[in-house]
């Protein structure tokens, strides 16, 4: 399963992000999928919850921002938004078609608790 290897990228991002903070507990991580990355969201909640087990994720939950399609139609220049790639232009009907979409994913933010993770140490200063 694809997701799998993307979920457990994500928790390595997220666990040494938060190691470089000190001991917290990560409540939430952002991620953007490109259109194209070929990512179920389902699949990968699952295998992210899967995962997190016994991490400093333990108890985050994975906010996904999924990015659309582009189309550009070369006959009448109508640009717009798809969930997937269509034959024709929704302006003209045309089928003269580009799309666009990104194909990476990354992490965009994580959220966490000053609290210490299960089993910490509270973080100095804070």
């Amino acid at each position: 399963m694809h997701e799998a290897s993307v979920a457990r990228t994500i928790l390595e991002i997220a666990e040494r992000t938060g190691a470089r903070h000190g001991e917290v507990r990560i409540v939430r991580v952002h991620v953007v999928v490109g259109a194209l990355a070929h990512i179920d969201d389902d699949a990968l909640r699952f295998a992210f919850d899967a995962l997190k087990t016994d991490t400093a994720c333990a108890s985050a939950s994975l906010e996904i921002d999924k990015k659309r399609l582009v189309g550009s139609c070369r006959a009448c220049d109508f640009s717009f938004e798809a969930e997937i790639p269509s034959d024709s232009c929704p302006q003209c009907g045309g089928a003269e078609l580009s799309w666009s979409g990104d194909q990476e994913s990354y992490v965009t933010a994580i959220d966490v608790d000053d609290e210490p993770a299960a089993g910490g140490r509270p973080r100095e200063g804070g």
